[in-house]
């Protein structure tokens, strides 16, 4: 969590220019955060759910209270421009089809961008998303691979974020420990706690318990997600691993050859594994049936 407002730059050449605005050079520069609200009045019949998620993020607390700087453009041309002038973004939401939707040319772009703002992270977000990987599983994309994210418009079926959930909750993490966020139509509050550090972590809840099972358990806690809630979602079905000793290991009881040896154990419930090693740890002692601690 930082203590500066967040610079988020949205690139799209869908988002709407309305005739009202009759002085159209606004849109061959950044487009700034007052004309992006203005423009969020108007129906964005291509973009449905970036303009929810954009919407979102202007009427929350931290947009509000100063903690987010959210601009957009309709080329990368001219996003590169201002990073050239040292205007330098923390998060990018580029979209990947420009034009005649030449896809040698986005990778171009969002290679530039990469190289340019060396401390941005992007968000890939397409309506063909699977046609991307070819373009970025290259050598000369493997030094950027953990800045930038694919991600489908309007995708609910993968996660139990979407994906405009996702970059909701990303942006949202960089400027606040607690906020409200939505999640498959619920609207939860997240409080970073013990056992998740930001709200993506959720997803290791989710791999645990799935995707369903995981929502009526947000439902029952409240639709709150802190500490207390968070140990009552990982003990509610009564859990547990073994603890090896000599090993330094986590063993799942599930294995079909636990012996009475290792009934012997000690036995660690589901919240405590979490509590005193990770997520991570539990989930791949019950994946794996064992765990060595490192």
């Amino acid at each position: 969590m930082s203590n500066n407002p967040i610079k988020v730059y949205v690139i799209d050449d869908k988002i709407p220019k309305p005739a009202k605005f009759v002085n159209k050079s606004i849109f061959d520069k950044k487009i700034e955060p007052d004309i992006l609200i203005e423009l969020l009045k108007d129906e964005w019949t291509d973009l449905p759910h970036l303009k929810k998620l954009l919407e979102n993020l202007v009427q929350s607390d931290e947009y509000i209270n100063g903690k987010i700087n959210l601009s957009a453009f309709l080329d990368p041309t001219f996003c590169l421009n201002e990073i050239e002038e040292g205007d330098i973004p923390d998060i990018l939401i580029y979209d990947w089809e420009y034009g005649t939707h030449d896809y040698e040319a986005s990778s171009n772009f969002l290679k530039e961008i990469l190289e340019e703002s060396p401390n941005s992270f992007a968000f890939v977000y397409s309506h063909v998303r699977g046609e991307i990987p070819p373009f970025l599983n290259t050598e000369e994309f493997a030094v950027y691979a953990a800045r930038f994210q694919l991600l489908a418009k309007g995708n609910a079926e993968d996660s139990i974020f979407s994906s405009e959930e996702f970059i909701y909750q990303t942006i949202m993490n960089r400027v606040s420990d607690s906020f409200s966020m939505n999640l498959h139509g619920i609207n939860v509050d997240f409080h970073e706690n013990g056992f998740l550090k930001s709200a993506s972590d959720i997803l290791y809840l989710e791999r645990l318990f799935g995707r369903a099972n995981l929502i009526q358990k947000i439902k029952d806690c409240r639709k709150i997600i802190d500490e207390s809630t968070v140990k009552e979602i990982l003990d509610a079905n009564k859990g547990f691993l073994y603890w090896v000793e000599e090993k330094k290991a986590l063993v799942s009881p599930d294995e079909n050859d636990v012996s009475e040896q290792l009934r012997s154990m000690p036995k660690m419930s589901f919240s405590e594994v979490a509590s005193k090693y990770s997520l991570v740890a539990l989930e791949e002692a019950l994946e794996r049936g064992i765990y060595f601690l490192k």
